[in-house]
């Protein structure tokens, strides 16, 4: 594992233990002091349990603190409408709180050293729950993904905390996207605050989406399909309208393609991985299970096929409490099942084709005719095929007096809507001779029971 995968590992692990601490402090497990040192502002945590049943064995005492104060590392419960009329604590820990006399009266600096304060407080830390595999998956991805730009970490370091960067991750494997903006939002990950992601396709003016009244630092998203659906014109206008507000702006895809070029050519960083390998599931093996973990890598005979696993397949190996054997004989099945499908994914494309071509040759008569036209020479039609166009009606006489129906004034249509206002802003463009009617997305799905306005709307975009 490289120097920046390690990096970024620890700041996961920090930021568990971190919460850990504060998760302990919210039950009332530990106590906290604000001080001053130096003109930073610092917490410094004091147990408000007896530490003395501490025997000195880092595990032994690990074990022993998850038993008896393991739900006081857990966050906690989110505010309900039950109404509590006792708020003791639990009789199998009341032996080790300090009574209430005591603890008003506790002076950590006189009835215990230092070391033993720092060494309780550190042990709490790590009694909490680890970084999630999917945060360490995605942060070994990014990490060679800096590998393999060649630029330097600073420069990134720098480009991410400006005020409004644009930023472009690609990696071709399955899970990704969810993945890497998953970590992107884990708060302390990324400095400056934490993150808070809106899709991109509620950035299309000013009265449809304003994030300021939010407290979290706010980042627009584009991710995989949206972001290919989306024509060239549409996006630009929302990559300009989420930039002139200072947002940043992340786009993420799985596929290069899905990355359009107004987002590539802006990247301040623009960062892409390759497939998972055997590198790659080393150093998943040495961050979880640790150096003596890579021995069971020996059991695995087929490891050159990693590259067919993907990111939910590595969140699915590494359980908590599963050995590194364990771990690998996992790997080692979801890999020769997504080989097989891989396989027979690519015979079945074989026999599709080579299907077709069949009925196809089936179809024409010894003239080169179509059997299709037996039937007086007409198709069969017995269910409409969906393509089917509501064509505008013709205004009636007496319905001069009435508002003209525009698309900008049926509501509650969401997507709808905003695909709507697209397409009037893209025929503008077309009409001018600048976006070409291929590029502009023209077709759209509008489902429901009856009743519910489709109708209504299709005459007013139309």
């Amino acid at each position: 594992m490289n120097k920046l995968s390690r990096l970024f590992v620890r700041r996961l692990e920090r930021i568990a233990r971190r919460e850990a601490r504060r998760n302990a402090h919210i039950n009332g497990l530990l106590d906290v002091k604000i001080v001053e040192i130096g003109g930073h502002v610092l917490r410094r945590y004091v147990p408000a349990f007896d530490t003395t049943r501490f025997s000195g064995n880092p595990e032994r005492d690990l074990a022993w603190l998850r038993r008896n104060f393991g739900g006081y590392l857990m966050p906690p419960p989110p505010a309900s409408d039950i109404v509590v009329t006792e708020t003791k604590p639990l009789a199998s820990i009341l032996p080790f709180l300090l009574p209430p006399k005591q603890a008003a009266s506790y002076q950590p600096a006189l009835d215990m050293d230092h070391a033993r304060r720092a060494y309780a407080v550190g042990l709490v830390g790590r009694a909490g729950r680890p970084p999630l595999v999917s945060n360490i998956v995605a942060a070994l991805v990014l990490s060679r993904a800096i590998e393999n730009s060649r630029m330097p970490f600073s420069r990134i370091a720098r480009a991410a905390v400006m005020t409004a960067p644009v930023v472009s991750l690609q990696a071709p494997i399955a899970g990704f996207e969810q993945a890497m903006r998953r970590l992107i939002e884990t708060q302390g990950f990324i400095p400056g605050g934490a993150l808070n992601g809106i899709d991109g396709e509620y950035v299309f003016d000013d009265g449809v989406f304003d994030g300021s009244a939010q407290s979290s630092r706010i980042y627009v998203q584009f991710m995989g399909q949206s972001v290919h659906r989306l024509t060239a014109s549409a996006l630009q206008r929302r990559l300009v309208n989420a930039l002139t507000r200072d947002y940043p702006v992340v786009a993420i895809a799985e596929r290069a393609d899905q990355i359009p070029s107004d987002i590539n050519i802006a990247a301040d960083i623009d960062l892409t991985s390759g497939w998972l390998d055997y590198p790659f599931i080393s150093a998943m093996i040495e961050t979880v299970h640790g150096a003596s973990g890579l021995e069971a890598l020996q059991q695995w005979v087929k490891a050159y096929d990693a590259h067919y696993l993907t990111i939910d397949d590595v969140v699915l190996a590494f359980r908590p409490g599963r050995s590194a054997g364990e771990v690998i004989a996992v790997l080692a099945s979801l890999t020769e099942r997504n080989r097989i499908a891989a396989r027979d994914g690519d015979d079945d494309d074989d026999e599709t084709s080579s299907g077709h071509e069949k009925k196809a040759s089936k179809s024409k008569d010894s003239t080169g005719s179509d059997k299709a036209n037996e039937n007086g020479g007409k198709w069969k039609r017995d269910k409409p095929s969906g393509a089917e166009v509501i064509q505008p009606q013709p205004r009636e006489s007496g319905e001069g007096d009435r508002p003209a129906l525009a698309v900008e004034t049926p509501s509650g249509y969401g997507k709808a809507s905003t695909w709507a206002l697209d397409l009037k802003a893209d025929l503008v463009d077309y009409l001018a001779g600048t976006l070409a009617w291929s590029d502009m997305s023209v077709k759209l799905l509008l489902s429901g029971p009856p009743g519910t306005g489709k109708t209504t709307f299709a005459k007013g975009a139309v």
